[in-house]
């Protein structure tokens, strides 16, 4: 059953909650606001666990205990170099940049630009499909 309300840390109501008809997904609804809505433009990890928390019936202490286990893990898999991926919502991994010459904007001189390592973040289907 859905629940309406507000999520904390946010102006303007929305509907969340899980519909029960055993998808594990269903629970993702897409909201509709009308112009007169104000939320904020993001979200912060205290309104996520505060959502999260609300939906699931789960303390906000647990779940902020699992968003910071979330994070740890995808941290530390990051940096041993493995992709880490939830096939149809989002795919991290590590992408590898040579080092290479490059210009000073402000003198034309050129400069050694080093190695490094980035971070690509790939959206899966299910989360193009939700925020159309």
């Amino acid at each position: 059953m859905h629940t309406r309300g507000k999520f904390p840390g946010m102006s303007g109501e929305c509907w969340y909650g899980r519909p029960g008809s055993g998808d594990a997904y269903s629970g993702i609804v897409k909201h509709e606001l009308s112009k007169e809505d104000t939320l904020a433009d993001s979200i912060n990890k205290a309104d996520l666990v505060a959502a999260i928390a609300a939906d699931s019936g789960q303390s906000q202490a647990a779940v902020a205990g699992v968003v910071d286990s979330l994070f740890a893990v995808l941290a530390k898999s990051l940096a041993d170099g493995k992709k880490v991926s939830i096939p149809g919502w989002i795919a991290v991994e590590t992408t590898k940049r040579a080092a290479r010459t490059g210009r000073n904007p402000a003198t034309g001189e050129a400069i050694q630009i080093a190695a490094s390592t980035g971070v690509k973040i790939s959206a899966g289907s299910k989360l193009k499909a939700a925020v159309k």
